[in-house]
């Protein structure tokens, strides 16, 4: 009975989780989103989402090759969830992007402190063995209710803001606004 109970536990874990960084994975995002939303609807609060891309991954891998890859994979997730607050959630959309839900915030304020720290910790060379490489993000944000009422619908937009930071030279962030993305 404990083996059959542990194998379902497993098979949770891995339906709901990136084996290769243990983060959350996008049915597990979406289920927290919502959950975040549905609060936020209720006292008329805000949440933000952050749509992470490491620029100059690609030459990692092709330099290094994919195990040099996955330990920057593996670092930068543990540094983006490092940056957030508990209250907070991060997660891998697949290849190099990371998506991260702040849940409860006040406003812009709080989304570009948590950019802010995400960017410094993000900015930081990464090693590889003796070699350290350099990868640095391009962040979009996108904010709950102003820029979407749906999960998918924030993290499009987020996407948005996050290609125009880094169409600006990258390891920057910027916020989706209806117009376009204005920059940070």
């Amino acid at each position: 009975m404990t083996s059959l109970k542990e194998e379902a536990e497993h098979l949770d874990y891995v339906a709901s989780h990136d084996l290769l960084t243990g983060l959350p994975n996008r049915s597990l995002l979406q289920e927290f989103a919502e959950h975040v939303m549905i609060s936020a609807r209720r006292r008329n609060g805000k949440v933000a989402v952050m749509f992470f891309d490491l620029d100059r991954f690609k030459a990692v891998n092709d330099t290094y090759g994919h195990k040099a890859g996955d330990s920057v994979l593996q670092e930068a997730a543990r540094r983006i969830a490092h940056s957030l607050r508990a209250e907070d959630l991060v997660g891998r959309l697949g290849g190099d992007e990371f998506v991260a839900i702040l849940s409860e915030i006040t406003g812009f304020q709080d989304a570009t402190r948590a950019a802010t720290e995400c960017l410094a910790l993000l900015s930081r060379p990464f090693a590889l063995g003796k070699r350290q490489v350099e990868v640095l993000p391009s962040i979009g944000i996108s904010i709950f209710p102003d820029d979407g009422d749906s999960i998918e619908a924030l993290i499009h937009n987020a996407d948005i803001a996050m290609y125009e930071a880094k169409r600006s030279g990258g390891g920057r962030f910027g916020f989706f606004a209806q117009a376009g993305a204005s920059h940070a």
